[in-house]
């Protein structure tokens, strides 16, 4: 409104400058074109008047006063002087303009007064005037300005009201689209022409909608910042696709499942995902609109994945699926270790209990009678005994380390540690005429950590070395000291571990072989036991093996727990 004002005020000074300039060349040209028909007239009197030939003094005269009222002007006639001028315009404040010229008579055509004078010496001069009223003029300019200042006015108030009632619409039209974006309504809202706000009331209007707007700004972007986070960190794998199967969302759990660059938006999603089941899957919920879902393994890996597909709803006129798609390939790992584990316990339980209720029955026959045989039955039985008691302890003692909170971390010395493992895997080595090698440090070094875990990762792996390793085979142990950590390594010549069978071996009960069978004494159970033990001291174990040359077990363990 303030340019609008501004605008005004020019237009009344316009209006008034060019208004005055107006008038002035107006009434100049008026004035000349009286000028010159009163000079005409003026000569043409006295051309008339000479060829009267009238007695002197010419005025008062019956002609002469006749010549006057016909030409309407006034005439005198006057002795000439050195200093008169030929013409000119006298003009007076009273709103009137008095016309006056003067002529020497006998410089007129026809030589009116022939002879000079004889009391001046000189000619005799004609003077003629006229009064003439410039009211008319005046009148007919100032109705002339009044129509076209108030032809203006008319304009600048029409205007006035036009912008106004413009304005109006645009302020109703600028806080219903306010009140929209400010109560984040879904519906479709019509963008505005752009104006100049130039209103006290439109500034604040369009500074609170700013203001507003700023706001629902940075709520929005807060919104879309925690979406981002717990779209990105979900587990599950997350598609979405429109109804050309094209890839409006992926989420970086699917991308690292599939090895798939995020990069993949807008792209047609067979051509990011080369499996032909999620394409039969996006026809099948865009056909039916109905959700489904199925189980797809993944061979470069063998992995196994659970995928749901839902309908999506992009916008009232476009559809699309939404896709989840789930690892299950730990779940079914663990449910293959889950059925292996209760078939294999139940076989080690199993075949000992089978014994020793064999030996007890035939003694219940009579063999009872017979003390040697009895005896020897007896022996079986307790051997049987002892080797259930071995698995329940080894299963107990696996459930016990899977947690590190079950350990006691205290100071102790390495090789005192050591020590009666070695003495404990001697006579199993001696048995079998195998070599056993160790390479200790010699000065004694302290950690911190577990001192049984410690001596049943020793004993187990020694004793699991010794058990595998044909008679008048090599065992070796080995302990390097680092700044941080022990590298505990146990070296066998034995039979050795394929490189299939490797992937399994800390599984429990699982036996790489026939040849690792339960007629070797073990459990099945030492090698978990070891893992989860390794593990629940904050280290790490690893295994390498060639078949028929043997394995090395390398166990990493920090010196402070």
């Amino acid at each position: 409104m303030k340019l609008w004002s501004l605008v005004c005020a020019i237009w009344l000074a316009l209006s008034l400058g060019i208004g005055w300039v107006g008038y002035r060349t107006f009434y100049n040209h008026w004035l000349n074109s009286e000028e010159l028909r009163f000079r005409s007239d003026a000569l043409t009197f006295a051309i008339t008047a000479g060829n009267l030939q009238l007695s002197v003094p010419w005025e008062g005269q019956p002609e002469w006063i006749a010549l006057e009222k016909e030409f309407q002007l006034s005439a005198i006639t006057l002795p000439s002087s050195s200093n008169m001028r030929h013409a000119e315009i006298l003009q007076v404040n009273s709103g009137r303009t008095r016309l006056q010229t003067q002529f020497f008579l006998d410089k007129l055509p026809g030589k009116v007064v022939g002879e000079k004078s004889s009391t001046s010496g000189m000619l005799p001069v004609l003077q003629c005037s006229r009064a003439v009223n410039n009211n008319a003029v005046v009148t007919a300019w100032v109705w002339n300005w009044l129509a076209t200042f108030i032809l203006g006015v008319g304009l600048i108030l029409a205007g006035t009201a036009f912008w106004r009632n413009n304005e109006a619409s645009l302020l109703a039209a600028l806080q219903h689209w306010t009140h929209a974006v400010e109560n984040a309504e879904s519906a479709t809202q019509e963008l505005l022409p752009a104006v100049e706000v130039s209103s006290l009331q439109l500034d604040e209007q369009s500074s609170a909608f700013r203001s507003n707007l700023n706001q629902l700004v940075e709520e929005l972007q807060l919104d879309k910042t925690r979406s981002d986070l717990v779209f990105s960190n979900l587990h599950e794998g997350v598609l979405a696709v429109d109804q050309d199967a094209r890839i409006l969302l992926i989420n970086t759990a699917l991308c690292h499942m599939l090895a798939v660059k995020e990069s993949a938006l807008d792209r047609p999603v067979l051509e990011i995902i080369r499996w032909p089941v999620i394409q039969q899957m996006i026809d099948r919920v865009l056909r039916d609109g109905q959700a489904t879902e199925q189980s797809v393994e993944y061979l470069p890996n063998q992995a196994l994945f659970r995928i749901d597909a839902y309908p999506l709803q992009i916008s009232p006129k476009q559809r699309g699926v939404l896709m989840t798609v789930n690892d299950e390939t730990i779940v079914r790992r663990a449910e293959i270790l889950r059925r292996d584990f209760v078939t294999n316990a139940s076989h080690e339980l199993k075949t000992p209990l089978a014994a020793i209720r064999a030996y007890a029955e035939t003694l219940q026959l009579g063999a009872i009678n017979d003390q040697e045989a009895a005896q020897n039955f007896v022996n079986n039985i307790i051997v049987q005994a002892d080797r259930i008691n071995a698995l329940i302890q080894g299963m107990l003692q696996l459930s016990r380390f899977q947690t590190a909170q079950a350990l006691a971390r205290e100071p102790f010395e390495l090789l005192s540690a050591i020590s009666p493992c070695l003495s404990a895997a001697q006579p199993l080595a001696q048995a079998k005429q195998i070599a056993l090698h160790t390479e200790l440090p010699e000065e004694r070094t302290w950690i911190t950590s577990d001192i049984d875990g410690f001596q049943t990762i020793c004993s187990n792996l020694l004793s699991n070395a010794i058990r595998y390793t044909p008679p008048k085979g090599e065992v070796g142990l080995s302990l390097k000291i680092m700044t941080d950590n022990i590298l505990l390594t146990v070296k066998d010549s034995g039979i050795g571990i394929s490189e299939k069978d490797l992937q399994r071996i800390f599984e429990r009960f699982y036996r790489a072989s026939k040849d690792r069978s339960s007629n070797s004494g073990g459990t099945g159970l030492g090698l978990a036991i070891v893992k989860n033990l390794v593990s629940a001291l904050g280290g790490s174990i690893e295994a390498s093996s060639r078949p028929n040359v043997g394995s090395v077990f390398q166990v990493t363990l920090p010196r402070n727990t």
